[in-house]
């Protein structure tokens, strides 16, 4: 396979602490909630009771007449067991209100997708072991609205105790 390369600066959050060590109870997202609760998501067999341990950035924006999307790059990553649906922690990256957080089969960034996943022994990202390659997103901005909103979340889903990140760098 080829190599994993991290960008050389990102915001990262993540469910536990930053070292992937430790979670804690706290209360959860509702965007991630209804992501693993969508009607694609539900055809997946992906259900969430409850999700935990959330953390987010949330802001708004005005862009430039003619500027039609926004790009970043991201990273997803996680010591959940790959492919264990029901501890599915999942992120989402909403720009104005869709979300854009999906790998390459269009699902929800999770320990679900194990294709897209590298195992590694938690040294890349200190304490995670399953890591996405860098993902570049390019998402549409709503031309209906002149102030937009984008939101970075990541939920623990069903658990409390193990932890997922996501990374994001380059928004442009």
């Amino acid at each position: 396979g080829s190599a994993l390369t991290l960008p050389s600066s990102s915001v990262m959050l993540a469910t536990g602490t930053l070292a992937g060590n430790k979670s804690w109870v706290t209360p959860g997202d509702e965007d991630v909630y209804n992501q693993l609760n969508s009607e694609a998501a539900a055809e997946l067999g992906f259900s969430s009771d409850e999700t935990n341990d959330a953390a987010s950035l949330e802001f708004s924006f005005t862009a430039d007449e003619g500027i039609e999307s926004v790009t970043f790059s991201l990273i997803y990553a996680t010591s959940e067991e790959i492919g264990d649906m029901e501890y599915l922690d999942a992120a989402v990256v909403m720009v104005d209100g869709e979300n854009y957080a999906v790998f390459p089969n269009g699902y929800l960034l999770s320990n679900a997708n194990g294709d897209f996943l590298c195992e590694t022994d938690g040294d890349i990202i200190t304490g995670f072991y399953n890591i996405s390659p860098v993902q570049k997103v390019t998402a549409l901005l709503d031309p209906e609205v002149s102030i937009h909103t984008m939101k970075v979340a990541i939920a623990d889903n069903n658990d409390c105790s193990v932890p997922s990140a996501i990374l994001i760098t380059g928004l442009t």
